[in-house]
């Protein structure tokens, strides 16, 4: 679960190679990953799937209004942590190798900007992805896919003047949101990948790439995370289900650390892999 530059399709999709989440079209490198959100964790199914790569039973994870609350509380946050950044600290390495933080920050805006494209394009059929089964190890976590993130995020982020990086950010997130507010629950949208999904579940990929990356920015500057409650409760939702609360308090009641270690950004030993098995715990492919 090692992170790596990321995905950024706008899906958690970012998936980078470094932590990064977001199984990003490849975008996270922008522009091809619907992947963005290259979190870099675990992979695999967790329990038997269907052809489409669902879960038998699962019908998605997201609830719409819960979904943009965890993303517009987990972006504001982000935007408000890039403000206070001297303009030393978007020069740091990141875990997700080769960016600093400018280029990790360019990743994240890519996932973001994923999510205007896919509403303002034509909506495909029948959703065939949940955002579960969107963290599918594929080719969308190949070299060739994490090199063109890799690209993207640094066209994006070319050394400049950091305050308009920052801006950007919170230009793009802002106008997403009341996009997304004005769609129905049932609309689908085609990812950068080729996924029909529903909105919702597009958008807790891009909520995955937040918060991981998130994470990944606040351990370079470094400097203490900002993981909001919503975004942190719909993201243990995505990765134990509903039975997240009982997971919690068995793993020490902390969301971050469990956070990190779901999607590899603190090391867990083999009787901890045990007990996250226990508890349900989704491996997905994060890069």
């Amino acid at each position: 679960m090692a992170a790596k530059p990321g995905r950024d399709d706008g899906s958690a999709d970012d998936s980078d190679n470094g932590g990064n989440d977001d199984n990003d079209d490849n975008d996270d490198n922008d522009d091809n990953d619907d992947n963005d959100d290259d979190t870099n964790g675990g992979s695999g199914s967790d329990g038997d799937t269907d052809g489409g790569g669902h879960r038998q039973g699962d019908s998605g994870v997201t609830g719409d209004s819960l979904v943009l609350t965890a993303l517009r509380d987990e972006a504001a946050a982000f935007a408000a942590a890039l403000d206070g950044l001297p303009e030393a600290a978007w020069e740091r390495p990141t875990r997700c190798v080769p960016w600093r933080v400018r280029e990790l920050v360019g990743h994240v805006i890519t996932a973001l900007a994923r999510v205007p494209d896919a509403v303002a394009a034509p909506a495909p059929g029948r959703p065939d992805t949940t955002a579960i089964s969107y963290y599918r190890a594929d080719e969308r976590f190949s070299g060739a896919a994490n090199a063109d993130r890799v690209r993207t995020a640094s066209d994006r982020a070319a050394d400049g003047d950091v305050s308009m990086l920052a801006r950007q950010f919170a230009d793009t997130w802002r106008g997403a949101a009341p996009l997304c507010e004005q769609q129905p629950p049932d609309r689908v949208i085609r990812t950068r990948h080729g996924d029909a999904m529903l909105l919702p579940e597009f958008l807790t990929t891009r909520v995955v790439e937040l918060v991981a990356h998130g994470l990944d920015v606040a351990d370079a500057v470094p400097c203490q995370p900002w993981l909001t409650p919503a975004a942190a409760q719909h993201l243990l939702l995505m990765l134990f289900g509903p039975g997240w609360p009982a997971a919690l308090a068995e793993t020490g009641g902390d969301p971050v650390t469990l956070i990190r270690k779901a999607t590899g950004r603190a090391p867990i030993d083999g009787q901890e892999s045990a007990l996250l098995d226990r508890l349900g715990m989704r491996r997905l492919a994060f890069g």
